[in-house]
């Protein structure tokens, strides 16, 4: 458990140490993997960010995604000012990185139709330039060193780890049909995906609307953060997102097969993928809703 008091000193020394101008510090959000803090300076830039990770794998990983994904994205990936691994300050890893301003996308209600569709618009050609990027060299982590040139064989063979941790981590009072419902979609993987994918596609990994920044005097796209799987893999592995948080208001996943075409079996796939996304996040947080795990398996069909 980090003490909000360490966790208030280590980020101003590491701000001291970075800037020198460093004037408060406030808890602002949270999710599952860490903390967000707003830091007040007193020169340009005036305001900065520090992410403050509850384990010590993350941090590092996020930093090469931030750096990949700022080459191609559209819209403003934050840069990153500092950081301090738990190794060196032994309280947490924290990152420094910029302040972009407005809200996350899931904010932004009660705008007009047009607006509405702008909006949308650039979300979607946001999310196609990421894709675009592609690794010839074929599927797996974007600092591998061996990449697999099958999608089905090397996303099955993750399913087919997740589902043994699975196994091995539920107690008693996890959902038994959630573990039914994972060695279901296992055992019926080939009926899912039944074509090959050609292309390993760069993802973002949680591309929604909660990781969208948009500024609320416009209603235009400012910034995308956090991604938490980018990879190379199968472009539609980022599009079941598109229809959390209020991307369904927005129609981001109609735009997105209207300008660039989906799979034939897109809804049983986004199922699969929503699926045992939810899982990854519990194995390596804890954290499951229920409801909505089970939400994704009643899109799939076989």
């Amino acid at each position: 458990m980090l003490k909000n008091s360490a966790v208030n000193q280590t980020i101003k020394s590491l701000c001291e140490k970075t800037f020198n101008d460093f004037i408060s510090v406030k808890k602002i959000n949270q999710g599952y993997y860490g903390f967000v803090f707003l830091i007040e300076k007193s020169k340009e830039p005036k305001r900065v960010i520090a992410k403050v990770y509850k384990t010590e794998s993350i941090m590092p990983k996020e930093h090469a995604q931030l750096d990949l994904l700022r080459k191609y994205a559209l819209t403003k990936v934050p840069e990153i000012y500092s950081e301090s691994l738990k190794a060196e300050n032994g309280v947490c890893d924290i990152m420094l990185m910029e302040y972009i301003n407005g809200v996350n996308g899931s904010q932004i209600k009660n705008i007009s139709a047009r607006e509405k569709s702008i909006l949308a618009e650039e979300i979607t050609n946001n999310l196609i330039a990421i894709h675009s990027v592609k690794n010839p060299d074929g599927f797996g982590e974007i600092d591998g060193e061996v990449f697999s040139a099958s999608w089905n064989e090397y996303y099955k063979m993750t399913v087919q780890n997740r589902v043994n941790i699975l196994h091995k981590k539920a107690g008693f009072f996890f959902p038994k049909k959630i573990v039914r419902a994972a060695d279901m979609l296992l055992e019926n993987f080939d009926k899912v995906f039944t074509d090959e994918i050609n292309d390993a596609c760069l993802i973002h990994g949680d591309y929604n609307m909660w990781n969208l920044m948009v500024n609320p005097d416009t209603n235009r796209i400012s910034g995308m953060i956090d991604p938490m799987g980018c990879s190379f893999s199968d472009r539609e592995l980022d599009l079941f997102q598109l229809e959390n948080a209020n991307g369904k208001d927005f129609g981001l996943l109609e735009c997105y097969i209207k300008k660039s075409g989906v799979s034939g079996n897109i809804v049983s796939k986004n199922g699969y993928y929503g699926f045992f996304d939810d899982i990854k996040h519990w194995i390596l947080s804890g954290n499951l809703d229920k409801l909505h795990t089970m939400k994704y398996l009643s899109y799939v069909t076989f």
